[in-house]
């Protein structure tokens, strides 16, 4: 009887090959043994340091891309207040778009005060019955007079801007 090498699978004298494994017989008989494990590849572990690596280079890169590609968001709001100044007409288009601080409306005169808050309404389309406001309305080339009540035409900012407006135009000399 001879031994397989590599099992360990006892065989005849006469076989040429194992039976179990098919690993090539030796011609002289082999003495019993404790079988060989097959030999595997040792493969070594992920070491932590490559896959914090790993991590590092892709936080880079994704931080480049926003660096790079988002610059026009910091200066976009400059732009688009701009642009949205210019698309919103009047002397005081701010008066739509922003809530008024005290700063804003102080040192305006009692008329300009009037022109501000009016000029609110007249965005919306308002029809003045006073002569003054009907007179420089008109006169403006984006004015298109359409209603008679623009009140709920009004958004949150332009009506608490109206409240504060009033309230400097009250005690505002003429």
């Amino acid at each position: 009887m001879s031994f397989c090498i590599k099992c360990g699978k006892e065989n005849t004298n006469s076989a040429k090959f194992c039976t179990k494994c098919g690993a090539t017989l030796t011609s002289q008989p082999v003495s019993p043994q404790a079988p060989t494990p097959p030999t595997t590849p040792v493969t070594k572990s992920k070491s932590p340091l490559m896959v914090v690596s790993i991590v590092a280079v892709f936080a880079l890169l994704v931080a480049g891309y926003f660096l790079f590609f988002n610059k026009k968001s910091k200066e976009a709001p400059a732009e688009a207040a701009e642009l949205q100044q210019a698309s919103v007409p009047g002397s005081f288009p701010q008066a739509s778009q922003k809530l008024l601080s005290d700063d804003d409306v102080r040192n305006l005169s009692q008329y300009n005060l009037r022109i501000m808050r009016n000029e609110i309404y007249a965005r919306h389309g308002f029809i003045f019955q006073n002569t003054e406001m009907k007179n420089y309305f008109s006169s403006q080339s984006w004015y298109t007079p359409q209603y008679g009540d623009v009140t709920s035409l009004l958004t949150t900012i332009e009506q608490k801007n109206i409240a504060l407006i009033r309230i400097y135009e009250k005690y505002v000399p003429d």
